[in-house]
């Protein structure tokens, strides 16, 4: 159960033992006044009617009498009024069955009312004559009673439904800031951090706010801190410190996940690209200019690959990652890329005419990323083939007997010497003169794939 209905209930109750406490003591005052009432007015008319008795008591006259008893007993007031002898004889004796309309049974059993009598004495000259009693009808008095009762219980209803009606509001009123604590407290899990800039006036409740604004400060503060160790954790463990781009680590895990069988970003482009002559360059200017073409290297790749991931993979070599890329896609990003080698030599870097290539490779998702960076390796050393700051792609289709990349090419290399397929292939050179004759032969090293096939 909410603390709101919690708190309604109590005042509910309070209300209904106040309330009842005051009809109680309502209607227990009116029993007493109307008893008293009662007891009053009876004894008045028998006071009164036996001095009126005592002047025909004399003659004894007693159809007056009972002319005059019935003249008084006719009104409906009275319950009983009997007129005795000194012996104690019932003279005269009028009765009235005791009837009460408009009040319910239950009431009448649960507040009994007494009806007290009235005796008085009547006389005869000096001589007393009888005894006149005369007791009062309760009907009228309960009738009051009712009535009163039926009044104070509709004001305190109302007054009841007015008081729960401000209760709720005020209460609602009250417990707002609890509310906006409750939201607070969410907002918190949720790794939001607002503060409540209103303050409640209830000074309990405002300290709970200041302590909540407290401790969501001291989370944010927290949760900052964590952050910021967290992205200088990241960044020292994906990140190359010389470049700011991706280091060879978050290079490998985002193309493991893009070539991942569950992927669905279709088709991946890698891009490699390599700066020509860079231990050159950093043995005839300095390490620091190095530093400066890698950094300015690294200024282009995210240039150009501004909705794409790049990393540098090492020394001077950088790659580009697209996903859901075609081939013509991954070409224009080339071209715009080689354009940009090229202004890098303008811009002041005296790195030759050559500034680096670019490799491309496509691949789907399930393709393995080994052979994937052999093609754009393969693409790459093709590029250098072809002249300065060009760029080839490759889309799988390199014979499996070639080899791809540089590493595969050491171990083709290292098993041809091992198995003897060097071969020599000589052509002749010419001369200009009307009878050609040879001058002398190159010599080209050739080399033989496993089925004894030349490779070009």
């Amino acid at each position: 159960m909410t603390l709101f209905r919690q708190l309604c209930l109590i005042i509910l109750l309070l209300f209904l033992i106040l309330s009842g406490g005051s009809l109680f003591l309502g209607i227990h005052n009116t029993r007493q006044f109307l008893n008293d009432q009662l007891a009053s007015h009876a004894q008045d008319t028998a006071t009164s009617l036996a001095l009126s008795l005592s002047t025909y008591a004399l003659p004894d006259d007693r159809a007056v009498m009972e002319s005059m008893i019935d003249a008084i007993f006719d009104r409906g007031y009275y319950r009983e009024i009997v007129l005795r002898s000194v012996a104690g004889e019932k003279l005269i004796e009028r009765t009235a069955a005791v009837h009460i309309e408009d009040v319910p049974a239950w009431f009448v059993a649960a507040i009994p009312l007494q009806t007290p009598k009235g005796e008085a004495l009547v006389t005869s000259g000096w001589n007393l004559a009888g005894t006149l009693t005369v007791a009062s009808h309760p009907g009228y008095a309960y009738q009051e009673l009712w009535r009163t009762a039926v009044s104070t219980l509709r004001w305190i209803g109302l007054c009841m439904v007015i008081a729960m009606a401000l209760g709720a509001i005020l209460l609602r009123r009250l417990l707002r800031p609890l509310a906006s604590v409750e939201r607070q407290a969410e907002a918190i899990c949720n790794r939001d951090h607002p503060i409540q800039e209103t303050l409640p006036r209830t000074r309990e409740l405002r300290r709970v706010v200041l302590a909540m604004n407290r401790m969501v400060t001291r989370v944010r503060e927290m949760f900052e801190e964590q952050s910021a160790l967290s992205e200088g954790l990241r960044s020292q463990l994906y990140a190359d410190p010389l470049s700011g781009l991706g280091n060879r680590r978050y290079f490998d895990a985002q193309l493991e996940q893009l070539l991942s069988p569950h992927a669905d970003g279709g088709t991946v482009a890698l891009l490699l690209f390599e700066l020509d002559g860079f231990k050159d360059y950093n043995d005839r200017h300095g390490y620091q200019a190095g530093d400066e073409l890698i950094r300015e290297a690294a200024r282009l790749t995210r240039e150009i690959a501004v909705d794409h991931l790049s990393a540098r993979l090492s020394g001077a070599t950088f790659a580009i990652l697209m996903s859901g890329s075609s081939a013509e896609d991954a070409g224009d990003l080339a071209l715009r890329l080689c354009g940009g080698l090229e202004r890098i030599e303008r811009e002041g870097f005296p790195i030759g005419a050559s500034v680096g290539h670019a490799g491309i490779a496509l691949a789907r998702p399930g393709a393995l990323s080994s052979e994937v960076l052999s093609d754009a390796d393969q693409a790459l050393r093709a590029a250098q083939l072809i002249g300065p700051n060009t760029w080839e792609l490759r889309a799988g289709d390199v014979p499996a007997a070639y080899p791809k990349g540089a590493r595969q090419w050491r171990e083709f290399l290292d098993q041809a010497l091992a198995q003897g397929r060097f071969s020599l292939h000589f052509q002749p050179v010419l001369s200009l003169a009307e009878t050609p004759a040879v001058l002398h032969l190159e010599a080209l090293l050739r080399v033989s794939g496993p089925a004894g096939e030349t490779l070009p």
